[in-house]
C-alpha cells in the first residue's frame, strides 16, 4: 500500500530528510557551528572503487573569508543571499522578531 511521508528541506541546500528522522534528532540544522565547524573540506580522490573520499584538510568559515580565494566568493555570496531571504521570510511570517535579530547582529 502506497503512503506518504513529510520531508523537511534545508533552506540553504535543498537537501531533504524524512520529517520523522528530524523529530528523532537525526536531522539537526543546528549541528553546524559557524565558529568551529568545517566550511570547506579538502578531500582526497583516489579513484578506487569503494575508497571513499577521506578528508585531508579543512577551512572554517572565517578562514575561508580571510583566505580571499575567489574559489569561495560565489559560495559565500550565495549563502549570504539565501540567509537574508530566509531572515526576511521568518521576520515577515512573525516567527523572528527584530529583538532576536539584534541579539545576533547588534
Amino acid at each position: 500500500m502506497a503512503g506518504t511521508k513529510d520531508h523537511v528541506v534545508c533552506p540553504l541546500c535543498c537537501h531533504n530528510q524524512i520529517l520523522d528522522k528530524a523529530q528523532k534528532g537525526i536531522v539537526d540544522f543546528k549541528r553546524w557551528d559557524p565558529s568551529s565547524s568545517d566550511f570547506i573540506q579538502i578531500r582526497q580522490y583516489s579513484g578506487g572503487r569503494n575508497a571513499g573520499f577521506p578528508k585531508v584538510g579543512a577551512l572554517g568559515f572565517h578562514d575561508a573569508v580571510v583566505a580571499g580565494s575567489s574559489d569561495y566568493d560565489q559560495v559565500i555570496d550565495d549563502i549570504k543571499t539565501q540567509t537574508l531571504k530566509l531572515l526576511g521570510m521568518l521576520y515577515n511570517e512573525g516567527v523572528l522578531t527584530s529583538r532576536e535579530v539584534r541579539q545576533v547582529v547588534p
